[in-house]
């Protein structure tokens, strides 16, 4: 999604060619970073006779071996690329919707960067800066799912407020009344319960809402009909993956699709029995690479979630208007995603995965390589501090306003 990938770039658009080009630059440079200094990559690649140089085009891609989620629960330490003392925020998990052992991921201080700054990126889609965010996601601790999305929304200078999840609807009401919130962040499932639930107790559609950004569950298109005849407003969704840094994908603005992070991630979609890669358009599995990991890289990760990429540009042309993507997801393969370029829609049995310049020098993290952004443009950025850690303390209580 061009729109998303040249924000979180810090240039307002981007051709393919150029984001091509870039991909491939970061990808040659993921490939030698996780080579030299994860000790479980530099192991997968001696056996299968593969050197970091072997990287020449994309198609070269399809000769390196795939990450399996299982390998996250058998080794997760052998893929740290940087100290322990140096990882900032570890993620322990269990995908809903399964029963296998917890899968680790590690985020240094610089990924916890990146990651704000798609969400940034992500929330300007539906947002401005004359609107009040309402997270309603579990809080608690510093990066949070919900303290990271709240740096992004102030990141891009909207004002974010956390309601969390432990509270009844009347009081998400109350808290929404007060904050006059125009924008409301969670889970489908939560967003449609305390829908029904307040739709007889006031009229919701004359509270300011104008959208509805839903996460973690796939969204039937009744219920989607159902919430803007509720709320009088736009809903939108959003793909994630707490293995990818959380943030993935958001619905195209003319729900055409997904539209991922094409900055930070590099998509294919394979055939899920014969691991090849599928020409687009075609059906298959969802393959990510990390394009800026410095924690933790991950090459060729198998998501077992089924979708298609979505070929031409996409409809919203204000917008996107070179940008493919990927379908709405359909099913767990053991499910469904998107791509900056476009995603179709994701119906995923998953209850809870929500939500985040040319340079030859290879050898470098690609999180640090030489390069003409990878940061949010300062139109975005706001009032936001450049350390993640800054001003945590003072604004973990239920809700938070931002100053």
């Amino acid at each position: 999604m061009h729109q998303i990938a040249g924000i979180t770039l810090g240039i307002d658009s981007i051709s393919r060619v150029d984001l091509e080009a870039y991909q491939l630059l970061r990808l040659r440079q993921t490939i030698q970073y996780a080579y030299d200094k994860s000790s479980f990559y530099r192991e997968m690649f001696d056996k299968a006779g593969v050197v970091p140089d072997d990287l020449q085009s994309f198609s070269d891609l399809s000769g390196i071996p795939f990450t399996e989620p299982r390998h996250l629960s058998e080794a997760p330490y052998r893929f740290l690329c940087i100290s322990q003392a140096e990882i900032a925020r570890p993620f322990s998990f269990v995908t809903s919707g399964t029963t296998g052992p917890q899968k680790k991921v590690f985020l240094s201080h610089g990924d916890l960067e990146k990651i704000i700054e798609f969400m940034a990126a992500g929330i300007a889609t539906v947002a401005n800066q004359e609107d009040v965010v309402q997270i309603l996601l579990a809080d608690g601790r510093p990066y949070s799912q919900a303290d990271l999305l709240y740096r992004g929304v102030r990141g891009m200078g909207a004002t974010p407020v956390i309601s969390g999840m432990d509270i009844g609807a009347e009081e998400q009401l109350r808290i929404l009344e007060k904050s006059h919130s125009t924008i409301l962040f969670g889970y489908t499932g939560q967003i449609f319960r305390l829908s029904k639930e307040l739709q007889h107790k006031t009229d919701l559609n004359k509270t300011g809402v104008k959208v509805l950004f839903l996460a973690g569950e796939y969204l039937p298109e009744a219920m989607r009909q159902e919430l803007q005849q509720i709320w009088n407003c736009r809903v939108h969704t959003h793909y994630g993956l707490t293995e990818m840094g959380l943030g993935v994908a958001v619905e195209c603005n003319a729900h055409a699709g997904y539209h991922f992070n094409e900055a930070g991630l590099y998509l294919e979609v394979i055939n899920p029995r014969t691991g090849e890669v599928v020409p687009p358009g075609e059906e298959g599995e969802l393959v990510f690479t990390t394009l800026a990991r410095e924690a933790m890289p991950l090459v060729r990760y198998r998501t077992h979630d089924i979708s298609r990429l979505i070929p031409g540009p996409c409809p919203d042309r204000r917008r996107n208007p070179g940008s493919s993507g990927f379908h709405p997801l359909r099913r767990r393969s053991q499910n469904l995603v998107g791509d900056m370029r476009r995603i179709a829609s994701i119906a995923t049995t998953r209850t809870a995965r929500a939500f985040g310049r040319s340079s030859e020098n290879t050898t470098a993290s690609p999180a640090t390589a030489p390069s003409q952004a990878l940061r949010v443009s300062d139109r975005y950025r706001g009032a936001r501090s450049r350390n993640p850690t800054a001003q945590s303390q003072e604004r973990f209580r239920t809700p938070r306003l931002a100053p």
